[in-house]
């Protein structure tokens, strides 16, 4: 094929790692696909995100929050991709998924769908030609035999950028003992009471980066379990610095699809312990994953992890190879091609 017409789908109109990810990859998937004639990529998502997109993306404002079972839904997106007659449409988030699902006879192009967590219901799944999913956990239930695990490829800016050298003088950290961060959302699906909980007996600094609902109750708790040395720190852009403080990055969360976290930290050469969750569970040594919810188990990995018995050379090796942007990109252009040209029983996509 001399010219691809490859359409993403994004459902939903969220902030977090799905969206980066969706946002990042139809940016830059083109310069991955055959040159020999400009391919065409066309975007359909919420209007909240048309700026984000190179001006040369064709992009469609579709509003995928209503339910996938909308008439006018599904009636706008049949005569969208009857009007742009793409080669292949690519669905990230269960509500693109399931709205192609529902209209799969009236449409004519193949079919790729990434799962970026754990799901429930994967019926839907079955009748995609290809499926991707962000980590080993995602797709291990489901029946469709054409399906590979691709990570996510951590943003060439990340890795790339400049930062500032954070200190311990600057977050008024007056001791030696080691620094854990934790990094995301304060949101229950997080855990980090579990986390807290955990350290409550290890002498030990926590910074605890990041925003959200549940700020309040966790600082209440720290007060009530007496835990020094607990630092509330925000939202925070200059990630890589206090990685790069961290003694030891800390994922408490009772569920994940594919953690950037993890790769961030791997990528700085922070060592990580986690909770039993993708993407930690299938990169880490197994010692230093603990159970979900187990705050005991937590503070025996943090604890192993904190007297450095292991070699975590080999995990920052793997990070290094395996969550770039410019992987995940070449693995996915040739599934785009394969699917494209009937081979998805070739062997080589077995090797992705």
């Amino acid at each position: 094929m001399e010219k691809m017409k490859l359409c993403l789908m994004l459902g939903g109109n969220e902030e977090g790692g799905l969206e980066n990810h969706f946002i990042a990859l139809a940016n830059n998937i083109g310069d991955y696909l055959p040159k020999e004639e400009a391919n065409e990529i066309i975007v359909f998502a919420h209007e909240k995100y048309r700026k984000r997109f190179r001006p040369e993306i064709v992009f469609q404002s579709i509003d995928l929050t209503k339910s996938r079972r909308n008439p006018l839904l599904m009636y706008r997106s049949i005569r969208l991709l009857k009007k742009y007659s793409p080669d292949v449409i690519h669905a990230h988030a269960s509500k693109a998924a399931a709205l192609l699902n529902n209209i799969r006879y009236f449409i004519n192009c193949k079919m790729v769908a990434t799962i970026h967590s754990q799901k429930k219901n994967l019926s839907m799944y079955e009748n995609f030609d290809y499926i991707i999913g962000v980590s080993r956990s995602v797709i291990d239930k489901i029946h469709n035999c054409h399906k590979s695990v691709i990570y996510n490829g951590i943003p060439d800016d990340f890795i790339n950028k400049a930062y500032e050298k954070i200190t311990r003088a600057d977050l008024g950290i007056e001791n030696d003992l080691p620094v854990l961060v934790s990094i995301g959302r304060l949101v229950k699906v997080k855990a980090l009471d579990v986390l807290l909980s955990a350290v409550k007996n290890i002498p030990c600094n926590v910074l605890i980066i990041g925003e959200g609902p549940e700020n309040k109750r966790l600082q209440k708790q720290v007060k009530q379990l007496g835990i020094q040395h607990v630092y509330f720190s925000g939202f925070q852009n200059n990630i890589k610095g206090y990685l790069k403080l961290a003694d030891l990055t800390i994922i408490s969360s009772m569920r994940e699809g594919f953690s950037y976290v993890v790769a961030e930290s791997l990528f700085m050469d922070t060592a990580v312990v986690s909770t039993d969750v993708p993407v930690a569970n299938e990169i880490l040594p197994r010692s230093y994953i603990a159970e979900v919810g187990n705050s005991a188990d937590l503070a025996r990995a943090i604890e192993l992890a904190l007297s450095k018995q292991q070699d975590f050379t080999p995990c920052f090796e793997f990070a290094r190879k395996n969550f770039t942007m410019s992987r995940m990109n070449e693995k996915i252009a040739i599934i785009y091609q394969k699917v494209v040209d009937n081979y998805i029983n070739d062997s080589s996509l077995e090797q992705l």
